[in-house]
């Protein structure tokens, strides 16, 4: 549904422009690292929060990562290229280098080596980015990797399957279970010295221990976010909406998430992405004002490149549920207040806790 937000033009402008201020380290966001001066344990780097988790062992690894998952559709998932590492130790029951675990997640046959009856092994097709279940190459999106590199997703639209996107090739490893994640754990995992690893700040993450209630995933669906935090419920949604300033539209995915820390509330939001656009009225009214469709197309990409090279993360602690909920029903109907000073964040953000505004610069 299209959706509008009146947002404070200045506000808007600071989250178009890129910053360089990010509080972390590019080049290490979203690695899985081993402590090679201790016993090898294995830390993963938040890209988001830019902070590390530690991963003691491979179930406790899978369930901590998914706490940090990010919902994706099936569609969206399948621009990603699929990972196959070889140094796997898995099940592989029709001989085609590809394991019976994933073979399960990517609906081909693991009885038989060539699914597609084509003359290719299954293995041998996504090696080479072609179909395993059909013809022609399979359809990728290297910048919707690139925006996901490091992030852990899981598909919300089937079993909440989830994948790691490894910075280092920008494939997808698909982790089924604690044995999984561990190889992920070993065999991706780059070596780290101490010093470079007590740059990051060390993250705690738990869920909802006084609620006793797993989290909610909720796909995209803005109900049953609401309806969870309403039961204080560590929750996650991903939400969809425009926004329009001046001549410039923004259609924007932005992932919602609360959490349940030992009976306390936290919030936090971060964009997945955002694709600017010009209506055909706007495109028409600037060139009545003398710009040509090549320049309007220019200041257009100029605009898009300078949002993807930030991203940017609020995280409050919350002191008012009630009125989260409120806050939350209202950017369901397209009402949202915005204001962002040297005190810290205004407007919605206020109603409901103290909140903070991280701007992160995008590899």
């Amino acid at each position: 549904m299209m959706l509008a937000r009146s947002i404070a033009a200045a506000s808007l402008l600071a989250l178009l422009l890129p910053s360089f201020a990010s509080a972390a380290r590019p080049d290490m966001l979203g690695k899985i690292f081993l402590q090679v001066e201790e016993h090898g344990e294995a830390w993963y780097i938040d890209p988001v929060l830019g902070m590390r988790t530690y991963l003691p062992d491979g179930q406790s690894a899978l369930e901590l990562l998914r706490m940090r998952g990010l919902g994706i559709s099936n569609a969206d998932l399948s621009l990603i290229p699929i990972g196959i590492e070889d140094r796997f130790q898995d099940a592989d029951r029709d001989g085609d280098g590809l394991s019976d675990q994933l073979e399960d997640s990517l609906r081909t046959n693991k009885n038989v080596a060539d699914s597609d009856l084509d003359g290719f092994s299954d293995g041998e097709e996504v090696r080479t980015g072609n179909n395993p279940n059909g013809a022609g190459k399979m359809k990728t999106d290297a910048a919707l990797a690139k925006r996901l590199s490091g992030r852990i997703l899981l598909q919300v639209e089937t079993n909440g399957e989830a994948w790691y996107v490894n910075p280092a090739d920008l494939k997808r490893y698909y982790m089924k279970d604690g044995n999984a994640a561990y190889q992920i754990m070993r065999f991706l995992g780059v070596g780290i010295t101490n010093k470079d690893l007590e740059y990051f700040d060390i993250a705690i993450i738990e869920a909802g221990p006084e609620t006793g209630l797993a989290t909610k995933r909720c796909g995209t669906d803005m109900d049953c976010f609401i309806a969870a935090v309403g039961n204080t419920q560590s929750a996650t949604v991903n939400f969809t909406y425009d926004f329009h300033l001046w001549t410039i539209s923004t259609h924007v995915v932005q992932q919602l998430e609360t959490r349940n820390v030992a009976g306390n509330i936290q919030y936090q939001d971060t964009y997945l992405s955002r694709q600017m656009f010009i209506t055909p009225e706007n495109r028409l009214a600037m060139k009545n004002n003398g710009k040509t469709d090549a320049q309007i197309d220019a200041d257009l990409v100029q605009m898009q490149l300078s949002t993807d090279s930030v991203n940017v993360l609020h995280a409050c602690t919350v002191q008012n549920t009630s009125a989260l909920v409120d806050v939350l029903k209202n950017w369901k109907m397209g009402t949202f207040r915005y204001e962002s000073g040297p005190e810290g964040l205004g407007g919605d953000y206020a109603a409901f806790g103290p909140c903070t505004e991280t701007q992160i610069q995008n590899q």
